[in-house]
């Protein structure tokens, strides 16, 4: 939750400085990385907390499991990745959001999806705080 919390507060600030600096013709641009096949899963540059809590012991298990089975396994090649995010530098209106790697669009039109989910389920009551027409 903190890797994430902190990704999203990056994404949430790149957005806001995006909108800020856009007027003096900077550009953000928001790099979204799937799985990429580095070392950053395994020990040499990921560690886990020592404590162990007896309620998320199995579900701790299950993920070092998968980290251990995705680990230099991962379709999404760096030098790629690299010469990708070249190559947007160079454009003259680069996207503010890139998605890299099929892995991350999954994940984020799952996330569109959700949102999509919440706004269409509580449209009404959402809608309906506002002041009534005079």
């Amino acid at each position: 939750a903190i890797y994430g919390a902190s990704k999203f507060a990056v994404e949430g600030f790149s957005e806001a400085l995006a909108s800020e600096v856009k007027d003096f013709g900077i550009r953000v641009t928001i790099v979204e990385p799937g799985y990429f096949r580095t070392d950053f899963l395994d020990s040499t540059s990921m560690s886990v907390g020592k404590v162990k809590i007896d309620d998320y012991e199995a579900f701790s298990i299950a993920r070092q499991k998968a980290r251990e089975s995705y680990n230099h396994q991962q379709q999404g090649n760096p030098d790629k990745l690299a010469a990708a995010i070249v190559f947007l530098a160079h454009q003259p209106e680069p996207p503010l959001h890139f998605a890299v790697g099929d892995d991350a669009i999954m994940v984020i039109e799952e996330k569109n999806a959700l949102i999509q989910k919440d706004l269409d389920q509580w449209r009404i009551l959402s809608v309906d705080t506002k002041y009534p027409k005079l």
